[in-house]
């Protein structure tokens, strides 16, 4: 049985994904004429999770790969929407 959340997804490897996943706009480009390619998408998911060490690749984590998107996609959402209000990051 893979590890909880919280036991592998430290505030430095939250940071990790995002700059991992922010450089690669298959991942969240809808606009993309590739971010329909599940298929390239899946490869680059597994790309991305062996960037952050080997706790996260392997096929037991694809259910891992999918929420490490939902998360990264939430927070880019938040920090889009900081960004709109005139929120200045420091």
């Amino acid at each position: 049985m893979p590890p909880k959340k919280a036991d592998i997804f430290t505030k430095d490897i939250e940071f990790i994904l995002i700059d991992l996943v922010e450089c690669r706009p298959i991942l969240w480009d809808h606009t993309s004429e590739l971010y329909k390619r599940v298929d390239l998408k899946d490869a680059v998911w597994e790309e991305v999770a062996r960037s952050l060490g080997s706790q996260f690749s392997g096929k037991c984590y694809i259910n891992v790969e999918k929420k490490i998107g939902k998360l990264f996609l939430s927070m880019h959402s938040i920090c889009h929407s900081m960004h709109m209000k005139g929120y200045v990051y420091k």
